[in-house]
Parts: C-alpha cells; sequence; structure tokens
C-alpha cells in the first residue's frame, strides 16, 4: 500500500498476496475481496504467475507459501525504487530545492543541504550520471547543469570502498586476500599454489628445442604458366601474337648465350651461330631463313606456327 493512500489502496485493489496455502488462506483472500469496490475482480487460487500494472482492471489473489511471497514483496519495492526516486517529505525551511523529476515541482529528487562549515549536494538518481544516459539526445545539458553548482575550486573525489593511505590516516590493515588467509584451508591451498606455481617456473625455464618444421620447397610453375599462355593465344587464333613472341624470345636467349648481335640475321650469322651453339648449320639455317620469312608476311596461319615451333625445338635437341 501507498504511504497515504492505504484506505484507497484497500478498496481498489490489484492484487492480493497471500502467504500461506490453506483454507483459511483463501477465506482470507476471500475476506479482503469482499471488502473492495472492485466487486468483479477474480480470485485465482492457483500457482499462476500474474504481473503487477497499475493499468490492470482486475485484482489477482495469489496464494504461496511464505518464502515465495516475500520474494514478490521484495521484487516488487525494488521495481518501485527503480521507479520513484524522489523525496516523499522535505524540510524547505533546512534544504534548498535544486531539481525535479518528470518537471513536476512535488517531486524533488536533487536538494542542497547546509552541514556544519560545508554544503552537501544530494541527488537520488544516480544513474544520469552515466555514460549511457549523457550520450541520448540532450541530456548532458541536464548534468551541466547539475555540476554548475559545484564552485570552481580543488576537487577530491572521496570513493565509498577504498582503502587508506599513509597520506591521509592510518594505513589499511587488511585486505581481500586477508580474509582467506585467516582460514585454514584457504591458507595451505594458496601456499601450496604459489608452491608449485615455483616449482613450474624453476623446472620450465629452461630453453626447450622447439620442433622443426618441415617446410616443402616452392614448385617450379614455370612451365605450367608458359602453357597456360600460350593455350590462352592458341585458343584464341592470335598466331600472329604467339609468332612473335617466338621469335622474340628465341632471339634473346641467343643474345645472352653466344653474345651474338641479332639485328641483321644474314649468311654471316648463320655461320657464326652454328660455330658457338654447335648446332648443324643446316638447322641453323633453316629455323633463321624461317624466321626471316615470317617478317615479310602479314597473314599467319596455324601451320606457319606449328612449323615455327618445331624447328626452334630442332635447334635445342641439336
Amino acid at each position: 500500500m501507498r504511504i497515504g493512500k492505504a484506505l484507497y489502496d484497500n478498496l481498489y485493489l490489484s492484487c492480493i498476496i497471500v502467504g500461506e496455502k490453506s483454507a483459511r488462506a483463501e477465506q482470507f483472500a476471500q475476506l479482503l475481496l469482499g471488502g473492495a469496490i472492485k466487486k468483479d475482480t477474480p480470485l485465482l487460487l492457483s500457482d499462476i504467475t500474474f504481473l503487477l500494472s497499475k493499468s490492470a482492471k482486475r485484482t489477482y489473489a495469489k496464494l504461496t507459501d511464505s518464502t515465495e511471497a516475500e520474494a514478490i514483496k521484495l521484487f516488487s519495492n525494488t521495481y518501485l525504487a527503480m521507479r520513484v526516486a524522489y523525496f516523499n517529505e522535505l524540510d524547505s525551511i533546512k534544504n534548498t530545492i535544486l531539481g525535479y523529476t518528470n518537471n513536476s515541482s512535488k517531486r524533488v529528487n536533487f536538494i542542497k543541504t547546509s552541514f556544519e562549515n560545508g554544503t552537501i549536494y544530494l541527488h537520488l538518481q544516480p544513474k544520469i550520471f552515466t555514460n549511457y544516459n549523457i550520450l541520448k539526445d540532450e541530456r548532458y545539458k541536464y548534468l551541466e547543469g547539475i555540476l554548475s553548482y559545484i564552485p570552481s575550486e580543488n576537487l577530491y573525489f572521496d570513493s565509498y570502498s577504498k582503502y587508506q593511505t599513509s597520506y591521509n590516516g592510518d594505513v589499511e590493515k587488511s585486505s581481500e586476500l586477508g580474509w582467506f588467509l585467516k582460514q585454514e584451508s584457504f591458507k595451505w591451498a594458496w601456499y601450496m599454489a604459489l608452491l608449485v606455481a615455483l616449482l613450474f617456473i624453476v623446472f620450465n625455464a629452461k630453453r626447450r628445442q622447439r620442433v622443426v618444421q618441415i617446410i616443402k620447397p616452392l614448385k617450379n610453375t614455370t612451365v605450367a604458366f608458359v602453357k597456360t599462355i600460350s593455350n590462352l593465344y592458341f585458343e584464341t587464333q592470335d598466331h600472329k601474337n604467339l609468332i612473335e613472341k617466338k621469335t622474340t624470345y628465341f632471339l634473346e636467349k641467343i643474345r645472352m648465350d653466344y653474345n651474338l648481335d641479332t639485328s641483321v640475321l644474314d649468311a654471316d650469322f648463320i655461320e657464326r651461330l652454328a660455330s658457338k651453339s654447335g648446332v648443324a648449320q643446316l638447322k641453323v639455317e633453316g629455323v633463321i631463313k624461317y624466321l626471316v620469312w615470317l617478317k615479310t608476311k602479314r597473314q599467319y596461319y596455324e601451320s606457319n606456327l606449328i612449323h615455327l615451333n618445331k624447328l626452334i625445338e630442332d635447334f635445342y635437341s641439336k
């Protein structure tokens, strides 16, 4: 029941929770329903969980054991505390009102009160100081207004849970580990864990030989690449391009291997190439003269490409 509205809440019930499952509990619930103005409210004598709602049009009665009834009460009070965060009663003479909730002057949530030689600012909704609240819409402006009451002087943050140091008082003698060390079983378990960790470090500190990984050598894919490119040109019937490339690569190899000038492909060149390469002069003459003849043509056929390839292979085979 709400403060100041106990009679109204008894006449207009939203729910009834009886912490006992018995005939007298049912009789007591019926008695409460009988005194209510809302006569059309049903009585549920089952264990079906119901939803607490201010806008409910029916009153639900639930028979539970004492433990469940206490849990429901705690849940309801917690939910109410989360939704209602303002001062029910306030001495306006000793306290200065600085803020309201939901823009209602009856719901004060921010006050200033004097304490000895200083001032205490008390706000009942700490969630407004969270990052989540500040980032939504323009709520940061409300926070700026609250912080504007703080004097522009040195600020000292005082946390509820802290350890004192020698700079501001007695040194804190206890710690989170202190309680465990007071327990005999926990203490020996802690020391045993430290001993095992120390032994592990000592016996595993020496250098270990890593497993030698087998690295597979890279495959030579040059031939496969050349075949792929050749098939591409061959399938597109670009015989001219293939003949020009084969001629260029063949002459480049002659320049690199035998240090010969390939700008003039005459009888003297054929004789010098046959002498340096050790290939029969007849074979050299056949391939060189065919290259010279191909340069005079404008249109190439598949037979020209095949014949050129055969002559070049015969040259390399010696």
